[in-house]
């Protein structure tokens, strides 16, 4: 049984993730930028503290965003440049007749305990 779309749908989805981290990180960058202008600028010593620390969180966010688009490109070209890295299929495995394996009948002579009679009629035995 081989999945044939998997690869297509993975590069997809890296993609669309690289996009999404390129375009947080251009945004907090321009962010970062116009508050860290706007802190030198003329204002009272309350907006300047706002700023500054406005200006801190934006530059603390845009380098987890690039350590993540780092690490994300960093993981999308060793799956596409080490395919030995991939893992294949599973093996198959029929589980109805595992199932049916382990299901043993109940034997005609035993009368059936308790917690058998619970289950049959419906009812909680906890």
């Amino acid at each position: 049984m081989e999945v044939t779309g998997s690869q297509n749908t993975r590069t997809l989805s890296f993609t669309i993730l690289i996009a999404a981290l390129a375009a947080m990180a251009g945004g907090l960058a321009v962010q970062t930028f116009l508050v860290a202008r706007a802190v030198g600028g003329s204002m009272d010593d309350q907006a300047r503290s706002l700023l500054a620390k406005l200006a801190w969180l934006s530059t603390v966010l845009l380098a987890l965003a690039v350590v993540l688009l780092f690490w994300t490109v960093a993981r999308f070209l060793r799956w596409r440049v080490r395919p030995e890295a991939r893992q294949g299929p599973t093996q198959y495995v029929d589980a109805w007749s595992l199932a049916g394996q382990r299901f043993q009948l109940k034997e005609e002579g035993n009368p059936p305990t308790d917690d058998q009679k619970d289950q049959d009629q419906g009812g909680d035995s906890g």
